[in-house]
């Protein structure tokens, strides 16, 4: 027992962990796992900290199982490959200046009527030239008729009722050797 006149002395009392410890270790757990998670899925490491921080010295109750992070690759995109360079430098297009002239049409009738008096002694023809500055109009042979400057032309020219076929020539002037020529061979209809 104890002696007279003195209290027994008191017994110990268990020092309670105060909440406010428990949230701030649970906080820093957290944070630990959501960096080490973030860090897996980056593939890289954390970097080294000049001040790590300072181990809890309270035990911490467990609130379950521990949860390892597992590590699921970040899915990568295929390589890009570069576009095949071509060998050589391109060919450039042809521009009209390179190409040869050409007469892309020349029209006129299939024939004449000469018994119809009222035929002017004129029969109309056009054309469309390329690469090329105009065409001269020959009738029946050498000699120019008429010169005519541009791509897109037409005309009534002389066709003579003689009772024979006409030749009408066309040939490209400018550009590049060597013209391009197309020939009309028109004659009288009817007897």
């Amino acid at each position: 027992m104890y002696p007279v006149g003195q209290a027994p002395a008191p017994a110990p009392t268990p020092v309670p962990i105060k909440p406010m410890v428990i949230g701030v270790g649970i906080a820093l757990l957290l944070i630990a796992l959501v960096i080490g998670i973030i860090l897996a899925l980056r593939g890289g490491s954390p970097a080294a900290s000049p001040s790590p921080l300072p181990e809890p010295s309270v035990a911490l109750p467990s609130a379950g199982p521990t949860l390892s992070p597992t590590h699921t690759p970040a899915p990568t995109a295929p390589p890009i490959t570069p576009a095949p360079t071509p060998a050589g430098p391109p060919t450039p297009a042809p521009t009209p200046t390179d190409a040869p002239p050409i007469i892309r049409f020349f029209t006129g009738p299939a024939s004449v009527d000469c018994s119809d008096p009222s035929f002017p002694g004129t029969i109309h023809l056009s054309w469309r030239i390329g690469n090329a500055d105009g065409a001269q109009l020959s009738i029946d042979g050498p000699g120019v008729y008429m010169q005519y400057p541009g791509v897109l032309r037409d005309d009534n020219v002389p066709f003579a009722c003689d009772g024979n076929q006409h030749t009408y020539i066309l040939v490209t002037y400018g550009g590049i050797e060597p013209p391009a020529e197309k020939d009309l061979v028109i004659g009288p209809s009817g007897p």
